[in-house]
């Protein structure tokens, strides 16, 4: 009857652990990035302020549009005008007047 008892409390601590560590892993696999898959500024740097942490992009549809980089770790030393680059901007700063967006994410192309 004692192991009988061991063999059922192992079980019942594995019935109870499982649930918990799938539901941390479904937990963080929903924390996900944002989705990079289309690119929201792509052009060519103009102008960098390295003091302000800003670079000016001509885009190629919306024209030129600053963009804040005060958010991003990223070395500004690397970037210069005229590289081409693909810049992911920060959803809740975005709108179809402005012209100063911050940016979450910059990809240098060429």
């Amino acid at each position: 009857m004692n192991h009988d008892q061991i063999f059922f409390k192992g079980r019942i601590s594995l019935l109870l652990v499982a649930p918990l560590c799938f539901g941390l892993i479904a937990g963080c696999s929903s924390i996900q990035d944002k989705d990079y898959s289309e690119v929201d500024l792509q052009g060519t740097i103009l102008e960098v302020n390295v003091e302000k942490r800003m670079m000016l992009v001509d885009n190629q549809s919306d024209g030129q549009v600053w963009v804040d980089m005060s958010d991003l770790n990223d070395e500004m030393e690397q970037l210069h005008s005229p590289l081409e680059v693909n810049v992911w901007l920060d959803e809740s700063t975005t709108d179809n007047t402005s012209t100063i967006a911050r940016a979450e994410r910059i990809d240098v192309i060429k």
